[in-house]
């Protein structure tokens, strides 16, 4: 696995998402994210968006402030988190039927 590094000081996810305030807008990147059929697919077959539509936000939410405002340390065992929670999980893309992984 590469290394791991927290977001710099200055740098474009800390300007982005450092200030606490912009914690209401955080979710609108996930629509453009979502509509990709390929990840939408992932979505559909993984997640529960539509039973749940509040909470997939949350879930991106929560470790997004964790990897920005937590350190190397936190950013480091989120990063290794997430890859564990997608790495089972498989597809195909619905336009090519090509076998997809999330990691």
């Amino acid at each position: 696995m590469s290394r791991i590094r927290a977001p710099r000081r200055g740098g474009a996810v800390r300007r982005c998402f450092g200030d606490l305030r912009s914690t209401p807008a955080a979710p609108q990147p996930l629509l453009p994210q979502v509509s990709h059929p390929v990840v939408g697919a992932g979505v559909a077959d993984h997640g529960d968006l539509r039973a749940e539509p509040r909470a997939r936000p949350i879930r991106t939410l929560l470790p997004l402030t964790t990897v920005v405002h937590g350190g190397q340390e936190a950013a480091t065992a989120e990063a290794r988190r997430l890859i564990r929670v997608h790495t089972p999980m498989k597809g195909t893309d619905p336009a090519t039927r090509r076998p997809l992984g999330a990691w």
